[in-house]
């Protein structure tokens, strides 16, 4: 195929004539081409079944999706495979003490499509407490891979190497705003004259139950007790171990 044409500089317009050569036949007068008889699905594994249009895929999660085609004279295309990422699940989020920096870390975290930043998150806004509340109220966006969001709210207030933070609200998709139960967490780093860390004190109180943890640095371990209404333990790790405070669907968890 050949063409020729001007540029039209003043109005942006392009004229071409196009001139068509002959084209070589590939195919031989005498050999049929082969004519689709129909094609098959197989979908998360269930079976192959003749494909309709439309196909639908619901349900949050990784599909498997298999397909092929067969020809009138009965040949069998090679199957073809593809996987279907649905996810209209919002985030979650998690935080814990940062000692290098005596700040809170918030992570995104979505076992779906995946959280659209790794790493520790930067606060969207940051406003003063308002009326008997001491401190700053943090807002967090969390979102993953499809756009879905969690807004995460928090109270830190820090003074000097104490550090203190309360979720306050959680918004899942813009919508009404949740109000976690009853939970308070509390942080301190000490360091010694070079500056070096010396002592990591951690403790989270969440509704009925309080786990605290102590990391010594000349032992290099952690000592961590859980209390609840009815129970009691401790445990002892080797090194720092950072105490978590995890969101699930509008509730809180903590996680070591």
């Amino acid at each position: 195929m050949e063409e020729e044409g001007e540029q039209d500089h003043d109005g942006d317009h392009f004229e071409a004539e196009i001139h068509e050569e002959p084209r070589r036949e590939e195919h031989q007068r005498d050999e049929p081409r082969a004519v689709l008889s129909g094609t098959e699905f197989n979908l998360d594994g269930v079976g192959f079944v003749p494909y309709t249009p439309p196909l639908s895929v619901s349900g949050d999660g990784v599909h498997g999706l298999e397909f092929r085609s067969t020809d009138r004279a009965g040949n069998v295309e090679a199957t073809e495979s593809l996987a279907v990422k649905i996810d209209q699940t919002a985030p979650e989020a998690s935080f814990q003490f940062d000692p290098g920096a005596n700040d809170i870390a918030v992570f995104g975290r979505d076992t779906l499509s995946g959280p659209f930043q790794s790493g520790p998150l930067a606060p969207t806004s940051v406003t003063q407490s308002g009326g008997d509340e001491e401190g700053e109220l943090r807002a967090y966006l969390v979102a993953d891979q499809a756009g879905n969001t969690l807004t995460v709210t928090l109270r830190v207030n820090r003074e000097e190497q104490d550090l203190s933070v309360q979720v306050v609200r959680l918004e899942y998709n813009g919508g009404l705003a949740v109000v976690p139960t009853d939970n308070e967490a509390q942080f301190r780093a000490d360091r010694d004259r070079s500056g070096a860390l010396r002592r990591v004190e951690q403790e989270i109180g969440l509704g009925e139950e309080t786990v605290d943890a102590v990391w010594d640095a000349r032992r290099n371990q952690t000592r961590i007790r859980v209390e609840g209404e009815d129970l009691e333990t401790q445990t002892v790790r080797n090194g720092l171990v950072l105490l978590r405070l995890a969101t699930s669907k509008g509730n809180l968890m903590i996680e070591f």
